[in-house]
């Protein structure tokens, strides 16, 4: 087993990312499996949740001995972003926040500049409410975790800061096409909007607590991301808007996607200025 760990630390990074990813899922799959078959028989393959949720368990369960004995960390999990005390969640509210106001405001846009129309349905406000906060803690804390927490991490074993940046935003936006070929096809244009938003969640990772500590957590890129999809979730879900057609798709963001959309990416850029600021102060 020494021979094992041994052998993982001196690999580059990219064999040590691909042995820990598929021990994984080697050790997940036994569970994993035939959830994912019971979940998509009974739901026509529409949503498939509880098995990746297996996998995202047994990332989690795994990292504290790949920190400890791949990487003689003393404290994986600080390591990884999870430090500062009350700071931290307080800069995930902020950022949480921060995601919310974001969307809110861009669908607001469009509607006031009548590209949009609202279309609220009242019924099951809570039950969508609750599952948008759920799936934005969620997908938040698990992505973040898993992108800028521990492949962050491994990346700038063996590269710089720059590219690193560079390789996870594009390895973030690329995890986004794993699916089938007439669903990549259909998504395509979201592409530059996931890699602004993999670096905009770089240069958050990258952000101080405050201004007087140098000190860099996952809380401002676990806040933004659960404020974003939470609040598209709830827009998105509950149509609380519906696209006029006034001005071309690619404006408002084809496919309904502001990701996919100049507006959208216009506004992430916004908050990835503020990041890269707040990064390189």
């Amino acid at each position: 087993m020494k021979i094992l760990w041994r052998y993982f630390r001196s690999s580059p990074a990219p064999v040590r990312v691909g042995v820990f990813l598929i021990s994984v899922v080697a050790i997940a799959a036994p569970l994993a499996l035939p959830i994912y078959q019971w979940e998509y028989a009974r739901t026509a393959g529409k949503s498939v949740v509880w098995a990746p949720a297996t996998l995202v368990l047994v990332f989690v369960l795994a990292l504290p001995l790949w920190g400890r004995y791949g990487h003689y960390l003393q404290s994986p999990w600080a390591t990884l972003g999870f430090v500062g005390g009350a700071r931290w969640f307080r800069c995930w509210l902020l950022a949480c926040l921060l995601g919310v106001g974001a969307t809110l405001f861009l669908f607001g846009l469009y509607v006031c500049l009548g590209w949009a129309v609202p279309a609220i349905a009242p019924s099951g406000f809570v039950i969508l409410l609750g599952e948008a906060v759920l799936i934005g803690l969620l997908v938040g804390l698990a992505e973040e975790l898993l992108f800028r927490g521990w492949l962050l991490f491994e990346l700038g074993q063996d590269y710089g800061p720059r590219l690193t940046l560079w390789l996870n935003a594009l390895l973030f936006a690329i995890a986004h096409y794993l699916r089938p070929l007439e669903a990549i096809l259909e998504t395509w244009p979201q592409f530059l909007g996931l890699l602004l938003l993999g670096l905009t969640l770089v240069w958050a990772r990258r952000s101080p607590l405050s201004r007087h500590s140098p000190q860099t957590s996952l809380a401002w890129p676990a806040g933004l991301h659960a404020g974003l999809v939470a609040t598209y979730y709830v827009v998105e879900v509950g149509n609380w808007v519906e696209i006029t057609g006034r001005v071309p798709a690619w404006v408002t963001g084809i496919g309904n996607n502001p990701l996919a959309g100049v507006a959208g990416l216009i506004l992430l850029g916004a908050i990835a200025t503020f990041f890269y600021r707040r990064s390189h102060t």
